[in-house]
C-alpha cells in the first residue's frame, strides 16, 4: 500500500476512534440523565419495548427487543448493541415497528433513507446490521432479519421454536 494511502486509513481509523469515544461518552451522560429523571419521577418512557413469541403476561423485560433512541442502542436477552446514529440502527427500528412483516426496498429508502439509493447499499447496509448483532452475541435477533425478493424484515415469530 503507498505511504499516502497508510496515512490516509490511519487518519480515517484515528477519527473513527475519537467518534466511537465520544458516542461512549455520550450515552454514557444519557445513562445519568435518564436516571436522574427516573429518580425525580419521570418515567423512561423512550425505550420502546415489543414483546415476541406468544409470551404469558409474567415476561419480564429480558424477555424483549428494546429499542433506545436516546442510546441508539438495542436490548435483547440481556445483550447489549450501540449501533449509535446510523443508518443500522434506524433500520433495526424500521423493522421493529412491523415485526413478522416484510418492508419493500422502495419503503426502505423513503422511510430510512428519505432518498433513492441502490439495491446493494440496502443489502450492505443489512449485512453491516446483522454483523453488529452477531458482535454483541444476538445472533439469534441477526438471522431473524430476512430477506425475500426485494423486501426484508424482522422476523421473531420462530425464534425458540424447534
Amino acid at each position: 500500500m503507498p505511504m499516502q494511502q497508510y496515512e490516509y486509513f490511519e487518519a480515517l481509523f484515528c477519527a473513527l476512534e475519537e467518534i466511537h469515544a465520544h458516542h461512549q461518552a455520550a450515552a454514557t451522560i444519557a445513562d445519568r440523565v435518564l436516571k436522574r429523571l427516573a429518580e425525580c419521577g419521570f418515567p423512561a418512557t423512550n425505550i420502546v419495548k415489543f414483546p415476541h413469541l406468544n409470551l404469558d403476561s409474567n415476561h419480564s423485560d429480558a424477555d424483549m427487543l428494546q429499542i433506545n433512541p436516546m442510546k441508539f442502542s438495542v436490548n435483547w436477552h440481556g445483550c447489549n448493541c450501540i449501533l449509535g446514529p446510523c443508518i443500522q440502527y434506524k433500520l433495526l427500528h424500521r423493522f421493529s415497528m412491523r415485526i413478522n412483516h416484510y418492508c419493500s426496498y422502495d419503503n426502505l429508502m423513503n422511510e430510512v433513507w428519505c432518498r433513492k439509493c441502490s439495491d446493494a447499499t440496502i443489502r450492505s447496509a443489512v449485512k453491516r446490521l446483522r454483523f453488529a448483532l452477531q458482535q454483541a452475541s444476538m445472533q439469534d435477533l441477526a438471522t431473524s432479519i430476512r430477506g425475500r425478493g426485494r423486501c426484508y424484515g424482522l422476523f421473531l415469530d420462530s425464534i425458540g421454536k424447534s
